[in-house]
């Protein structure tokens, strides 16, 4: 009996096994293809990635974010550094990847070199047909 459940917990552990050197790599690829499109120093690190059933991340890079017209705005904190507040100009369905390059830019106008970390945006309103988001920035 013992030798069955050790069997199974050999078989289950290993369906569960992430392979974090493939994980590495994918991250490494969208880096590169991010920082590829950056004309200036690539301070965002891209995060907003799905997961497949292994996971491992999935570039998503080209994928469109949000339907529509979008500006990207964010505040400036004095706390996190030197800046002034931020505003893109409008993009109709912008990709992962135009966020990614929004983000950049919006690091180095608010001066926020802590929150790097590209993981998501939120909604902040809708006017005239333009949807306001606010990109989530991680450290």
């Amino acid at each position: 009996m013992k030798l069955v459940l050790i069997g199974v917990i050999v078989c289950v552990s290993m369906l569960n096994a992430v392979d974090y050197k493939e994980v590495d790599k994918r991250q490494e690829q969208m880096a590169i293809e991010v920082c590829s499109k950056i004309k200036r120093e690539c301070l965002v690190v891209y995060s907003a990635y799905p997961y497949n059933t292994q996971e491992l991340p999935v570039n998503n890079l080209n994928k469109i974010a949000l339907k529509g017209k979008v500006i990207v705005i964010q505040k400036h904190d004095k706390f996190w550094g030197k800046g002034k507040n931020y505003k893109s100009k409008i993009y109709q369905n912008p990709t992962w990847l135009d966020l990614s390059i929004l983000a950049n830019e919006m690091i180095r106008v608010t001066g926020d070199k802590h929150h790097v970390y590209l993981e998501d945006f939120e909604i902040i309103k809708n006017k005239k047909g333009i949807q306001y988001i606010e990109l989530q920035m991680g450290s």
